[in-house]
């Protein structure tokens, strides 16, 4: 639903922040990687992240971060971090 609306005009980027500390981060990643993978999205995604604890015990938040940029997509732990590479992934689109 969210690569759906992405199409339209109006939307210049897609980001997505998940906050984990008991589910799994591995599972989180490769559930988002699978989508990426079967349906491209429309407009650049930016993936944020933030893991503690639990979260980590099957997937380190480097390995996320590093699968995600093997693929193309840009991925921060900080909100502001996100936030700046939306706006360089509008840039780019409009240079």
């Amino acid at each position: 639903m969210v690569f759906e609306r992405a199409e339209a005009s109006d939307v210049k980027a897609i980001i997505l922040f998940l906050t984990l500390s008991a589910t799994s981060l591995k599972g989180a990643v490769q559930s988002i990687l699978t989508l990426i993978e079967k349906k491209p999205p429309p407009k650049p995604l930016i993936v944020g992240m933030v893991a503690a604890g639990a979260a980590e015990r099957e997937m380190t938040l480097a390995e996320a971060q590093s699968a995600f940029r093997a693929r193309g997509v840009e991925c921060v732990t900080e909100l502001a971090d996100a936030v700046a590479a939306v706006q360089a992934a509008t840039r780019r689109r409009t240079s």
